[in-house]
């Protein structure tokens, strides 16, 4: 797949999570998330990462909001039954996708892998943009040294 092997899976239906984690490659390592508490944590602590959820749970809604806010670099997928009330509400979020519960294997498998190349592309451009203010501080500093030349006992 690539470097990130790694995603979240949020959902207290164990039929669900067995079927979806069948369908993944066997190389993707699935973290379960069973609360929010757990979630959260998780996401506190590393903060960019993929995430699979079901939308049918209680108040997955206000999860998916407050995620968006609190960790925007989270790339959420939501799966769902087509039409229904929190689909079309999880379409409005601007998720990186909104999938049907009962998708095929492949498709699953496409979707997800671009959402993993999306991530390290994310982590990627974070690291060069580090860099390059990295490299204009230093730019900077030196400019400035030009300008205020050190002082020499005269």
């Amino acid at each position: 797949m690539n470097r990130v092997s790694t995603c979240l899976m949020f959902s207290d239906d164990a039929a669900w999570r067995e079927r979806i984690s069948r369908c993944l490659p066997a190389s993707l390592t699935i973290r379960v998330m069973e609360d929010r508490l757990s979630l959260e944590s998780t996401l506190e602590r590393q903060c960019a990462q993929v995430l699979l959820v079901d939308l049918r749970g209680s108040e997955v809604q206000a999860l998916l909001q407050h995620i968006r806010a609190q960790w925007p670099p989270t790339i959420m997928l939501a799966f769902g039954t087509p039409g229904s009330d929190p689909f079309l509400a999880a379409e409005d979020l601007d998720l990186y996708a909104v999938e049907d519960l009962n998708a095929e294997r492949s498709h699953l498998v496409t979707v997800l892998t671009r959402a993993l190349a999306h991530l390290q592309l994310q982590q990627e451009n974070r690291m060069l943009r580090m860099e390059v203010e990295r490299a204009a501080r230093g730019t900077a500093l030196t400019a400035s040294a030009a300008t205020f030349p050190a002082c020499t006992p005269g």
